[in-house]
């Protein structure tokens, strides 16, 4: 099981968009998919999971890592299920000990799931630093800005650490990509030309159907199929796959 650490210290950049949909995408094809709601915004929670108080989220599974499978909820597209989000662990810090809790829940979820897709609090968080701990891969939507260079520089000198010791692989894209804007053009060729982080080729453009499909609590695919950010994240599960040979 390969587990996607979906990532970064901004917020409002695309984690959760990014999440729901190549969770949605890598079920699509046939993977064995669970998304883990790690952000105790709960996003993404509402796109797979109907009842959030049925006492089966992500806080249960931290106490209990063991028994994650007790707390996890099929959702109604075949490939994909949930670990729902919990409100309840908003400003709640993780002590020492729970730290581990998904290195340990992976042993169940390897004999189920094909990959894991973990969405992440904008911030370098406990609950987060334990995502990044049992990552294997971390993918970090940008935005293409004067500030996203600062960003990405930011966030390498936290998990270097990460991808020496634990072989963590780091892969940037870009969301909300309209190469017409002269800022974004300047900015693509500064941040990829001028500097040296991990880009995957494919990106996300800006499109009117994101934010349909958010505000329907759809994954893109499913509220617009045939539209170009459809298959632009279909691309993008492919191009992961690649990255990791699943």
């Amino acid at each position: 099981m390969v587990t996607i650490v979906v990532g970064n210290f901004r917020g409002g950049i695309g984690k959760t968009t990014t999440s729901v949909n190549l969770a949605y995408c890598f079920s699509e094809i046939g993977k064995k998919t669970l998304l883990i709601d790690a952000d105790p915004q709960t996003n993404a929670t509402p796109f797979y999971k109907r009842n959030l108080n049925d006492g089966k989220t992500i806080k249960e599974a931290i106490d209990n890592p063991g028994q994650i499978m007790d707390y996890v909820t099929p959702t109604k597209y075949p490939n994909l299920d949930i670990l729902g989000g919990s409100r309840e662990l908003m400003g709640e810090p993780l002590d020492n000990s729970q730290l581990s809790w998904l290195g340990v829940a992976k042993k169940q979820l390897e004999s189920v799931y094909d990959i894991c897709v973990v969405d992440t609090n904008p911030d370098l968080s406990p609950l987060t630093i334990s995502a990044l701990i049992a990552a294997d891969v971390l993918l970090t939507p940008i935005e293409l800005n004067k500030s996203c260079r600062d960003n990405l520089s930011l966030l390498e000198e936290n998990i270097n650490e990460l991808i020496d010791e634990n072989g963590l692989i780091w892969k940037v894209f870009a969301m909300g990509v309209d190469l017409r804007r002269k800022s974004q053009k300047n900015a693509l060729t500064d941040i990829v030309e001028k500097h040296i982080y991990p880009f995957l080729e494919n990106y996300v453009s800006l499109s009117a159907d994101v934010n349909n499909a958010w505000d329907l609590y759809k994954p893109v695919p499913l509220h617009r199929s045939k539209s170009i950010v459809t298959e632009e994240f279909r691309a993008l599960a492919q191009e992961l796959l690649k990255c990791v040979e699943v």
